[in-house]
């Protein structure tokens, strides 16, 4: 970032990164990243004066990317905006986990920012304790929490996947305590259950796991 900002306004830039196998807390760069800039007369200037410059002792490689910025994409980017908005929160949900990746992984690449309450992955019904794409990461402090969100919201990626991350509030964390009451008071079709498991349903399509390209 440092690199553009010295010659352009830019909007913003980051590097894309990726879980590393070897340390879990740690994370490793995948070798590119976007730069966003105001204008695509400062977008062309920069590949025209600084294609082949040196970072880090390596020469960079620069073209524009073809991501068009739809209406689609405003519209993330305004929910983007709202995301970020942490209040009081101290608790992450993390979509988009892959299937593979284990909570003792999710839980060693958050840990790093920070001391953890729990890290709870709910799994799938029938699914043979496998999780459903998707968790909460609860945190001691909210210093700790806003350093784990900050570092990682961009683009951390975990086996091939980017993770999204944002603030649990209200509801959206309130699947998982409906799923453990339920089966903890009832074991039949009674009509307050199915009312319960339509509340369940509901929720959960707040929180289905975002496929992300």
């Amino acid at each position: 970032e440092k690199l553009f900002r010295e010659r352009f306004d830019i909007a913003n830039a980051k590097v894309s990164r990726k879980f590393n196998p070897a340390d879990p807390s740690t994370s490793l760069s995948m070798g590119f990243g976007f730069v966003q800039f105001w204008t695509k007369e400062d977008a062309m200037e920069s590949i025209k004066t600084m294609q082949g410059a040196l970072l880090n002792g390596h020469s960079i490689e620069l073209k524009l990317s073809n991501r068009e910025v739809t209406d689609d994409t405003k519209k993330k980017q305004r929910k983007t905006v709202d995301r970020l908005d942490q209040g009081e929160s101290m608790k992450l949900i993390v979509r988009n986990v892959p299937f593979q990746a284990s909570p003792s992984e999710v839980e060693a690449l958050f840990s790093a920012f920070g001391g953890l309450k729990s890290v709870r992955m709910p799994k799938k019904v029938g699914g043979g304790g496998s999780h459903r794409g998707f968790g909460f990461v609860d945190f001691s402090t909210k210093g700790d929490a806003k350093r784990a969100f900050e570092a990682l919201v961009h683009s951390t990626h975990l086996y091939g996947r980017r993770l999204v991350l944002e603030w649990a509030k209200g509801e959206e964390d309130s699947v998982d305590q409906l799923r453990e009451k339920t089966a903890a008071r009832f074991a039949g079709g009674t009509k307050e259950h199915r009312k319960l498991k339509k509340r369940m349903e509901a929720l959960e399509k707040d929180l289905k796991v975002i496929d992300d390209d």
